[in-house]
């Protein structure tokens, strides 16, 4: 029979094993598409790929994207959003709007060497053939004294058409629109959202 204060133990340096090998865990392999090719550029995190994936690729493409690799999540870049891809490009998601997460980036780490061979570190990948094509909802807005939809957006499109109507403030210094069942609202500095109208997030300043 072990001792209780034994399987204790073995459970806590179980833990800790597990933990050390998670922090061991390499971390993913971040590419550039530049030049009409994929350029490695170390290992790191998707916060501090984007960086570099932003910083290293000079000039938006005629599309006016960029586009980069963490992993096999595929990321890319305009002049107002980033955005990432889990399926190759056929579905997008915004990472964020440049100005709101500026912070996280910045303080991202430097990526670390690939530690990989130049040939293995050279895998031959296609070129980002899709330029992303985020989520679009009904969107409607509250100005000049009613309710307007604006039509069906995706959710950066509508905080901006919030973000331009009259700027008609209730009591509490808020005005308001719908992206879907999504909640947005705006005061003198930010776009807002919520799901459920009580705890909202910011979604870009104004």
């Amino acid at each position: 029979m072990v001792h209780p204060m034994r399987a204790a133990l073995f459970a806590l340096l179980s833990l800790s094993s597990l933990a050390a090998a998670a922090q061991e865990a390499p971390a993913a392999l971040c590419r550039a598409y530049d030049n009409g090719q994929w350029q490695t550029l170390g290992r790191g995190s998707l916060e501090s790929c984007l960086k570099a994936v932003d910083r290293s690729v000079s000039s938006f493409n005629s599309q006016g994207f960029k586009f980069g690799l963490a992993g096999r999540q595929l990321l890319s870049a305009d002049n107002n959003y980033f955005y990432r891809s889990e399926d190759a490009g056929r579905s997008w998601s915004a990472f964020g709007y440049r100005a709101a997460v500026k912070s996280i980036l910045d303080a991202a780490p430097a990526l670390q060497p690939a530690a990989l061979p130049v040939a293995a570190a050279a895998e031959v990948l296609p070129p980002p053939a899709t330029v992303p094509e985020t989520e679009q909802r009904s969107c409607s807005v509250y100005g000049e004294g009613a309710w307007k939809t604006v039509g069906s957006l995706p959710l950066p499109a509508c905080g901006d058409a919030l973000d331009k109507t009259a700027n008609q403030y209730d009591d509490t210094g808020y005005k308001y629109g719908y992206w879907g069942k999504l909640y947005l609202a705006a005061d003198v500095k930010n776009i807002l959202t919520s799901d459920n109208g009580e705890d909202w997030t910011p979604l870009r300043p104004r």
